[in-house]
């Protein structure tokens, strides 16, 4: 199974002890920057395509406000930038935006739309509360949380979606929202926004093209067996907690599930990510699962290759692969080298939400202008093309 792929050479197990990342050093801000132009204006030169000229101040400054506060800068805040004569303007303006509440509020709308499929609100309503998904979103982004460290708290939190409860913890509201049915939602929103991957088909069958096997679903779904929605109290509040599973045999220390294969044969399933097989017990006393799983699921290189692609994927219009949350070897990413080495960066410097957005939006890439070329006709993306970044795609400046 070579679905999920970990650094794993100097790793512990999941179950004995932390997994430790062999990482190169963290790269200063313009090593990295201009490894993104060398990468894309490689790619432009091989396709013949001719990029555009770069953005205006004023077009530039409009962007950026778009992007990280989601609206339009004032004619104060526009008159602000052209004033100031620091050669770093572009730099001291992404700075300041990223420390502003917009910036995080922003953020925490686009994650928690990833997070949460949107008409879930209507059917287990009763179950989260998306305002509070919201607000501890906004919060961990406000805070720069690292990324390994919001997702893990994601994946492993419990108490209460209640603010009036004393065990309130906003992160339940993550998978209380796919809670139901053996959490079979919360496997897929899962798989797709920290793996980039659509595993939801091999509850039923095997991908071949993309290397998942059937039975990857239901082998990530028994990460959260452990896991319990509760209603207590006279007003029947929902609490998420971790239990003690059985199994479907009834057997604690060998706690299976269940699943059909194509041909109507019963398969067994445990909790297994890639190659990282954890301990087979139900048992909270022996593990908790869904901690392992936090462990072993960011410190996963598609963790951090997800996670790139998909914030890519908002600055820059197109992810390096469409859709984004389906990335494997049937759908190889754009620019392959580029992807990795933004995703190694992002794990070496800690996994800190600005760091990556400061790059990409401070990019030669981010900062051309809409105008498309003549000779760039290979360039569109809007109509089913590979992405090659040599404009803005939002922008039409003809």
């Amino acid at each position: 199974d070579a679905s999920v792929q970990t650094d794993t050479s100097t790793g512990d197990s999941a179950s004995g002890g932390p997994l430790k990342r062999q990482l190169p050093e963290p790269s200063a801000d313009a090593d990295i920057l201009a490894f993104m132009s060398d990468v894309l204006r490689d790619a432009w030169k091989e396709h013949s395509v001719t990029a555009s000229p770069p953005a205006t101040d004023d077009q530039w400054c409009r962007r950026v406000y778009q992007r990280l506060a989601g609206r339009e800068p004032s004619s104060d805040e526009l008159n602000q930038f052209f004033r100031s004569d620091r050669a770093d303007r572009r730099g001291q303006l992404v700075d300041q935006l990223l420390a502003s509440d917009e910036y995080a509020h922003r953020f925490a709308d686009l994650w928690c739309d990833v997070l949460v499929d949107t008409r879930q609100q209507d059917e287990d309503g009763d179950l989260y509360d998306r305002e509070e998904l919201v607000e501890y979103l906004e919060d961990s982004f406000r805070d720069d949380k690292p990324y390994d460290r919001l997702v893990s708290e994601l994946l492993s939190a419990t108490g209460s979606g209640d603010p009036d409860s004393k065990d309130y913890n906003g992160a339940v509201n993550f998978l209380l929202a796919g809670a139901d049915n053996h959490a079979l939602a919360g496997t897929d929103r899962t798989a797709r926004a920290f793996l980039g991957k659509q595993l939801v088909c091999t509850r039923c069958h095997s991908h071949p093209t993309s290397g998942w096997e059937q039975g990857d679903f239901w082998e990530l779904n028994a990460f959260f067996r452990q896991m319990k929605v509760r209603r207590e109290g006279e007003f029947q509040a929902v609490r998420l907690v971790d239990q003690d599973f059985y199994g479907e045999s009834g057997a604690a220390r060998d706690a299976e599930i269940f699943y059909k294969l194509s041909n109507g044969r019963l398969e067994v399933a445990y909790p297994t990510l890639g190659e990282r097989e954890i301990s087979r017990s139900g048992l909270l006393s022996d593990v908790n699962r869904r901690r392992e799983l936090a462990e072993l699921l960011t410190g996963s290189v598609d963790f951090r290759r997800a996670v790139t692609n998909r914030v890519w994927s908002w600055l820059m219009g197109y992810g390096f692969t469409q859709p984004v949350d389906d990335m494997g070897p049937h759908n190889p990413p754009s620019h392959p080298q580029l992807l990795d080495r933004l995703a190694t960066e992002l794990a070496a410097h800690d996994f800190q939400p600005d760091a990556l957005v400061r790059w990409i939006v401070l990019s030669e890439a981010f900062g051309l202008s809409g105008k498309q070329m003549p000779e760039s006709w290979m360039d569109n993306p809007e109509t089913g093309g590979r992405p090659l970044f040599a404009r803005c795609y939002e922008e039409d400046d003809n």
